[in-house]
């Protein structure tokens, strides 16, 4: 029996109106971001990542849902975990949310496989969320060290969020004014800059235009003075040895007990260049980037930075963080809070909040003040072992500058620190 026409355009119809239907459908799910962000981060971070989505659900979205990949701090599934995500990354279907650490973004020396090499390069490839207009609405982000919150952008536009930084100094005892002007490279113990050449070739790398700030002649000169300086006093430098600040801040000497004044130590390039210690950002196909921004920005609140912790009222008053920013590392970027961040840090270890202590915050916040420029870590904070291998006795122990070939090993040490430097700007 043959179907009628009558018969044959109502199944045409309803065979047209299905596949409209099923047709909205699909684009309806594509278009319907999910409710659950995902986070990236390392293992130093993921507790605090975890404190932080649990205060994130109570006080600002009880809806708010999370999903977290940590990548190891190390072995064969630290490699497997870094090229998953690198590449998740760079071809646009990364994560929402990455908060690390250096521990990830560089890892130490000889530590293998690491996620992003160099973030400073990783800022040109498109990969991050254009966060400059959230930024430039939020008060918090004008209370960040400016000279160090440059490190994250290309350009005049901000795709990175740094949250903590280190600096180089050197601390001398008492109420001292030796230094009327910037410290000088020449001022300081020259075991230094063979011991950790990435202390004093900070800011030599123009990531923007491509290029080297520095050549190789004048690495192989400096490296000459420093070691003919040794040569002729091998004497102690403890006075004048290069410190982090950061680890200042957090060490167990008594600083409460005597005055402390503080200098920041330049590169070779003149300026003196912090180091990013842990940073936030937003992948680019990242749905809910409104949500995303106000999940980082927890990271830069006054009692985040103070090390006091997060408070919230419920019940009772809980708090959430405390102490977090000590163990992530470094400095946090709230200018206002580097006093107390440093009081804070010295008295949960035992340490008196008397006149002496508060006095030597002051001395701290002045040298930080002198930061003019951050990156992040990059080759050259890894390769200290190689120049060290040039210079080191046979033990292994104690640089030596009576070698007989010293002036090939400085040309090799010269000629190695270079090609880093002209690859990665190149590459």
């Amino acid at each position: 029996m043959k179907a009628s026409p009558f018969r044959k355009i109502i199944c045409g119809l309803l065979c047209f109106f299905l596949m409209i239907f099923f047709l909205i459908v699909f684009i309806k799910k594509e278009e319907t971001p999910s409710d659950t962000m995902s986070i990236c981060t390392d293992e130093l971070m993921y507790p605090h990542i975890q404190n932080m989505t649990k205060y994130y659900q109570m006080a600002i979205d009880q809806q708010a849902l999370f999903e977290i990949t940590v990548i190891p701090s190390s072995g064969a599934e630290k490699e497997a975990v870094c090229k998953k995500l690198r590449t998740e990354l760079m071809s646009g279907k990364g994560k929402d949310i990455y908060l690390l650490t250096d521990q990830a973004t560089q890892g130490s020396s000889g530590s293998g496989e690491v996620f992003l090499p160099d973030v400073n390069k990783t800022l040109y490839s498109g990969v991050w969320a254009d966060l400059t207009d959230y930024i430039s609405q939020d008060e918090v982000f004008r209370d960040c060290f400016q000279p160090v919150m440059a490190a994250g952008k290309a350009g005049v536009k901000q795709y990175v969020l740094p949250l903590t930084f280190d600096f180089n100094g050197i601390k001398l005892d008492g109420r001292c004014g030796r230094y009327e002007e910037l410290v000088e490279l020449d001022d300081l113990d020259p075991y230094t800059f063979l011991l950790n050449p990435a202390s004093w070739l900070g800011g030599t790398i123009d990531y923007e235009k491509e290029k080297c700030r520095i050549t190789k002649e004048e690495i192989q000169e400096f490296l000459t003075h420093v070691t003919e300086k040794i040569r002729r006093n091998p004497a102690s430098y403890q006075d004048t040895s290069v410190i982090s600040m950061y680890f200042e801040a957090t060490m167990e000497s008594d600083t409460s007990a005597f005055s402390c004044t503080y200098y920041a130590v330049p590169s070779i390039t003149k300026k003196i260049c912090a180091k990013i210690q842990s940073y936030g950002a937003i992948g680019r196909s990242c749905r809910q980037k409104e949500k995303a921004y106000q999940f980082l920005r927890l990271f830069w609140l006054e009692d985040f930075a103070n090390g006091k912790g997060i408070a919230f009222q419920a019940e009772g008053t809980m708090s959430f963080c405390s102490n977090a920013i000590y163990m992530i590392g470094g400095i946090p970027v709230q200018m206002s809070q580097w006093e107390a961040w440093f009081t804070n840090s010295l008295s949960r270890r035992g340490q008196q909040k008397n006149a002496v202590l508060m006095e030597n915050a002051a001395n701290f916040k002045k040298a930080a003040k002198t930061v003019s420029m951050a990156e992040f870590k990059n080759t050259l904070d890894r390769i200290e072992g190689e120049i060290q291998e040039l210079f080191l006795d046979e033990n292994g122990y104690q640089i030596r500058a009576d070698w007989p070939d010293l002036e090939s090993r400085v040309e090799k040490a010269a000629s190695i620190l270079y090609d880093n430097i002209y690859y990665m700007a190149l590459e």
